[in-house]
C-alpha cells in the first residue's frame, strides 16, 4: 500500500475509491470493500465501454499508482454531451446535518473542450442542484475549477460556491489534488487546490456562509466523472484517481496539506510530527 493510501485510511474515510482497477467494472471502496463499491458505467460483457482502466496515477515515485481515464466527449453537439464514462455509487452518504469532506485527484486530457461544467465528482446527478460537486468550466473561463454545496433545494437559496482565482485556472495536463470541506462548526465551505486554499474565492451571487444550509440531501447518486446540470449530463475528459469521502468530518487545512505533500514525495510521516521521513 502506498504511503498516501495509508494516510487517507488513517483519517477514517467512509469511502475511498482509488480507481486503480486493471479490469472489470467494479470500483472498489478501499475503506470498506463491499460497502459503497461503485460501478464503471456504461459497460458490456464485464468491460467499461466509455473509459480506460489501469492508467498511470498521480502518486510520485509509486509504481503501483493507477487511475481511470474518463472519455467525456471533446465537442458535444447537445446539452447532455453525447454520453461518456462515469462511476456510479448510488444514493449513499448524503451530508445531511453533518460536516463533510471530499478529496480527489484529476488530470485534464483535452484543454480545448467546449461546454461548461466538466464534473470530477458530485452527489446529485440527473437533478440540479447537487448537494455537493467539484467541476471544471471548460467554456468561457476555460479551466475554472469550481466547488459548491447546497441542501438540494432547486432554488439554490442555501448554496455556497467557491471558484479558483486566475491565474490558477487548470490549463495544463498535470495531476492536481482538489479537496472540499463542509464545516458545520465554522458554518462555511472550504476548498483547496494542491493543498492551497488561498487560490479560491466566493463566487458572486452565492451565499458567503452556510447559515441557511440546513439538512442537505438528494435522492440521486454519487457519481465520479459526471453529474447532472439543469437536467443534462456533463462528463469529465481525463484521468481521475484517489477519491475519498468523509461524512461527519471536516478535514483541516493541515490535514489536506499533509496529504498533498505525502503524495508528492511518497514518504511516510514521522509519528506525531509534520516531518516526512526521508525527505
Amino acid at each position: 500500500m502506498s504511503n498516501y493510501a495509508a494516510e487517507i485510511l488513517a483519517l477514517g474515510p467512509d469511502a475511498y475509491w482509488r480507481l486503480g482497477e486493471a479490469s472489470g467494472v467494479a470500483a472498489i471502496n478501499a475503506a470498506n470493500p463491499g460497502t459503497y463499491d461503485g460501478v464503471y458505467t456504461p459497460n458490456a460483457g464485464g468491460v467499461w465501454t466509455k473509459g480506460t482502466l489501469g492508467q498511470p496515477g498521480p502518486l510520485v515515485n509509486d509504481a503501483t499508482s493507477r487511475s481511470a481515464y474518463f472519455n467525456g466527449p471533446t465537442y458535444p453537439s447537445s446539452f447532455d454531451d453525447l454520453g461518456g464514462g462515469q462511476v456510479t455509487v448510488g444514493n449513499v452518504l448524503n451530508p445531511e446535518n453533518d460536516s463533510y469532506s471530499v478529496v480527489a485527484w484529476f488530470r485534464r486530457a483535452n484543454l480545448s473542450l467546449h461546454q461548461s461544467g466538466r464534473y470530477i465528482a458530485a452527489k446529485g446527478a440527473v437533478a440540479n442542484p447537487n448537494v455537493w460537486a467539484i467541476g471544471i468550466n471548460t467554456s468561457g473561463s476555460n479551466g475554472l475549477l469550481q466547488v459548491w454545496c447546497s441542501n438540494g433545494d432547486v432554488s439554490n437559496a442555501a448554496s455556497m460556491r467557491l471558484d479558483v482565482k486566475p491565474p490558477h485556472y487548470i490549463l495544463d495536463t498535470d495531476w492536481h489534488m482538489v479537496a472540499m470541506s463542509i464545516d458545520r462548526d465554522a458554518n462555511s465551505l472550504f476548498a483547496w487546490l494542491d493543498g492551497d486554499d488561498s487560490v479560491f474565492e466566493i463566487y458572486s451571487g452565492y451565499n458567503s456562509d452556510l447559515s441557511n444550509l440546513g439538512y442537505a440531501s438528494t435522492p440521486y447518486p454519487i457519481t465520479i466523472g459526471c453529474t447532472g446540470y439543469n437536467g443534462g449530463l456533463r462528463y469529465f475528459n481525463g484521468d481521475i484517481a484517489e477519491v475519498s469521502i468523509f461524512k461527519g468530518r471536516a478535514l483541516t487545512g493541515a490535514e489536506i496539506q499533509r496529504l498533498y505533500r505525502c503524495a508528492n514525495f511518497n514518504a511516510a510521516w514521522a509519528a506525531g510530527s509534520n516531518q516526512l521521513i526521508g525527505v
